[in-house]
């Protein structure tokens, strides 16, 4: 299973059109926010709302499930708490084990509570 996932593009978002070519055999493209754009024009994403996302017809987050995973997406803007505390909790609550998110524009990888 391949997923190619983005966030943070800022209206730049021709990258997605070169991602589906450059990665044509993956299974799933997902946006974490900050799209700033029409998400019908992006085709083949799942794309959730960010911070500077004004189209309501965008989730604030959203649940993949795939083969033994459910994945939570979410931009992670509105974290009330500690984002690292206030995901887990979210994952948790949802029955996630995979959280991907935006915002903060540093890529990341980290494993919590298993």
């Amino acid at each position: 299973m391949k997923l190619i996932v983005v966030s943070d593009t800022h209206y730049y978002n021709n990258c997605l059109f070169e991602l589906q070519k450059q990665y044509p055999q993956a299974d799933y493209f997902i946006h974490c926010g900050d799209l700033e754009g029409d998400p019908d024009q992006y085709p083949g994403w799942i794309i959730v709302r960010g911070n500077n996302d004004y189209d309501l017809r965008l989730p604030l987050n959203k649940i993949l499930e795939i083969e033994n995973h459910r994945i939570l997406i979410m931009h992670s803007h509105n974290m009330r708490m500690c984002r690292t505390e206030a995901m887990v909790h979210d994952a948790l609550v949802n029955n996630c084990d995979i959280v991907c998110f935006g915002h903060t524009h540093v890529p990341s990888k980290q494993k919590e509570n298993n």
